[in-house]
């Protein structure tokens, strides 16, 4: 729903990213409202693993943002290129995440399309074998604010990205609260671990179903010497009741350190 471009703040000396509105969506009120609740929510945010916000505005009908530049590939470019990751690397990840989103919910935000497309990584000095990564969360463009109701889910629109949606976005509760996040964040973990989704299907009505009637499949299935305590806790994760997930996407984080 955006155009973004590499650019340089010649003030500040600093290389920024720009994300603009495109002109075919500029003319509708919804996603211009989107996109300015977007920069409200970003810029009300101030954490290392959030990009951060530096402008927003628009000139002559373009609409735009002036965030953060962060040089490193999102985390699903990585997973095609790499394939899966061993257990250090994305508890390294899965920590930095834990950190922004259990941030952002105590902010009362929602982010609502957590997935690897909207992870930036950065790659940590260090001597391990294979590179240890910290990730920036980014796109709050679906956010939603605790207690408040955006047009989408006044209308009924479906928010979100299908493969990594918890079954109350599928659907279209009003009461989709953090742990929505935590069970993107099963998913995305799931997927890092095994390199597979939890739930596939040639039709988007199949991943819809999987997602809100069938349980949570083991990981061990395709990773045999993945710990118990592990993948039991990628599975609570993805619980189809909210009450049966973490309360916090820390207590997810904190699964995964021993090990």
């Amino acid at each position: 729903m955006a155009e973004v471009y590499k650019g340089r703040h010649p003030r500040l000396d600093r290389t920024v990213a720009i994300k603009i509105l495109p002109a075919s969506l500029a003319d509708d009120a919804d996603f211009r409202q989107r996109f300015e609740r977007e920069a409200k929510a970003v810029a009300a945010l101030r954490h290392p693993n959030i990009v951060q916000m530096f402008d927003f505005g628009d000139v002559d009908g373009i609409y735009y943002m002036v965030m953060e530049y962060i040089d490193g590939a999102d985390l699903s470019h990585h997973m095609s290129e790499s394939g899966p990751m061993d257990l250090a690397q994305a508890r390294s990840i899965i920590a930095d995440l834990a950190g922004a989103l259990d941030y952002a919910h105590a902010q009362g935000l929602v982010h609502r399309d957590v997935k690897p497309s909207n992870v930036l990584l950065q790659e940590k000095p260090g001597f391990s074998e294979k590179p240890i990564f910290s990730a920036i969360l980014t796109d709050f463009g679906i956010a939603k604010f605790l207690g408040s109701e955006t047009g989408a889910t006044e209308t009924g629109t479906m928010m979100g990205t299908l493969d990594y949606m918890a079954p109350e976005q599928i659907r279209v509760s009003r009461k989709v609260d953090g742990r929505a996040d935590i069970y993107a964040l099963g998913v995305m973990l799931y997927r890092m671990l095994t390199g597979e989704l939890p739930f596939k299907g040639e039709h988007p009505s199949t991943i819809m179903l999987a997602h809100l009637q069938e349980p949570p499949p083991d990981p061990r299935t395709l990773l045999p010497d993945l710990p118990e305590p592990i993948a039991l806790a990628i599975m609570r994760a993805m619980a189809k009741d909210p009450d049966e997930r973490f309360d916090t996407v820390g207590e997810l984080a904190e699964e995964l350190v021993y090990w």
